[in-house]
């Protein structure tokens, strides 16, 4: 690659940071550029990505969070909205989407998405909200009737 620094060359390599997220310290390994003649190191925007996502993976592996994908796997399973899972968590409207496409929840939050993946403590939440999901949600709900383990019934 091109340096942005100098007319020369910049070499592709491997350097071990530590990075804070959350009060916590974690270490990555990140893939960054240094220039052949300044020595000065700078990256990419798709490094960058990558970086962040590795802090957000060591981040969920250590605090027990469950991925971006098993998250909306949840929401699918019960056929709903990611709104409406929102409503029956009790977060705002688009906290759902948001950890569906790679914010990571809080610690709480992620518990509490965990728990939901019960489906006896799924039926208690939504009873909680009835009244708030509108007839409509809540029969789909009780028509989905996936019996335990793997669902719920209303």
């Amino acid at each position: 690659m091109d340096s942005p620094f100098c007319d020369g060359k910049a070499t592709l390599i491997e350097k071990k940071t530590i990075i804070p997220y959350r009060k916590e310290n974690f270490e990555i390994t990140r893939k960054i550029y240094r220039c052949d003649q300044t020595g000065i190191e700078f990256s990419t925007e798709a490094q960058d990505e990558e970086a962040v996502n590795q802090i957000y993976n060591a981040y969920r592996k250590k605090h027990g969070i469950p991925s971006p994908s098993e998250i909306k796997s949840l929401r699918e399973k019960y056929g709903l909205s990611a709104s409406k899972m929102s409503l029956i968590l009790g977060f705002g409207i688009n906290q759902y989407h948001n950890y569906e496409t790679g914010e990571v929840p809080s610690l709480s939050n992620a518990k509490l998405i965990l728990a939901a993946m019960n489906p006896e403590f799924f039926k208690t939440l939504v009873l909680l909200v009835k009244e708030d999901l509108g007839e409509k949600t809540y029969k789909h709900l009780q028509e989905v009737n996936i019996s335990s383990p793997s669902g719920i019934t209303i």
